[in-house]
């Protein structure tokens, strides 16, 4: 992490909001006040391949008004071509910024339930929520995989694959190779199919399936059974 301690600073040192109050840059990037002092005098970090997780340092970048780029420059170099980084930085902090630092997404577990109990479990009741949520097949008790129908253009699953392909989500989910953690999905989308609700706190430690990135995040999952079609919705919620 050799350099990511000063750029850092000096990004800091330059806000005309946070030169003066780093501990409020702390606590409106979604971390405790002491976060980012600590991270800019720990002299560990430069001789450590840890530090910060992706999606920390978004919201960090964004609220500095700079590029992730020059707050990493070239420390992701070694895992992969400088210009797919590039790309794929880019569309994360750019969805990022218009699903969860300008309050664009309106989800919330009370809303969603709230639509869920006024229409019914009726899928035309989720029309405006749609491009938040992806959409699985109803999986059968003896079924041992999930089956993606849709994707939402501002799905969390779409922000961090920087896609709404099928096929992307379809092939990470088929190749997981963690046949613990396929099970506990499994039996979450079992729960749901059988009790038409399941909200869990869920982690995501993996590669992004078509970007040469490693991402770790919370996020809340709310999956829900609509009629007409018989679908199961997936909406996750960012934990930040």
């Amino acid at each position: 992490m050799q350099g990511f301690r000063e750029r850092l600073s000096d990004a800091v040192s330059n806000s005309p909001i946070y030169c003066n109050d780093i501990w409020k840059l702390s606590r409106d990037a979604g971390l405790s006040d002491e976060t980012l002092y600590s991270i800019i005098h720990n002299q560990d970090l430069d001789r450590s391949s840890i530090g910060p997780d992706l999606f920390t340092i978004a919201r960090v970048a964004a609220l500095l008004d700079v590029s992730m780029d020059y707050l990493i420059d070239n420390e992701f170099e070694k895992y992969s071509p400088k210009d797919n980084f590039d790309a794929g930085a880019s569309h994360i902090l750019a969805s990022l910024n218009s699903q969860v630092l300008e309050g664009a997404s309106p989800l919330s577990t009370d809303k969603l339930l709230r639509t869920y109990k006024k229409c019914d479990g009726k899928m035309a009741g989720f029309t405006k929520l749609l491009p938040y949520c992806d959409q699985y097949k109803v999986p059968e008790p003896n079924e041992d995989h999930l089956v993606v129908k849709s994707i939402g253009k501002q799905s969390l699953s779409a922000i961090t694959m920087g896609s709404a392909e099928i096929s992307i989500l379809q092939d990470a989910l088929d190749k997981f190779r963690d046949s613990n953690i396929k099970k506990d999905w499994m039996s979450g989308y079992k729960l749901a199919a059988q009790h038409n609700t399941h909200i869990s706190i869920e982690e995501l430690d993996v590669q992004m399936p078509n970007q040469p990135i490693h991402i770790r995040l919370d996020y809340i999952r709310c999956l829900l059974r609509v009629s007409d079609p018989d679908l199961l919705l997936n909406f996750s919620i960012l934990i930040l």
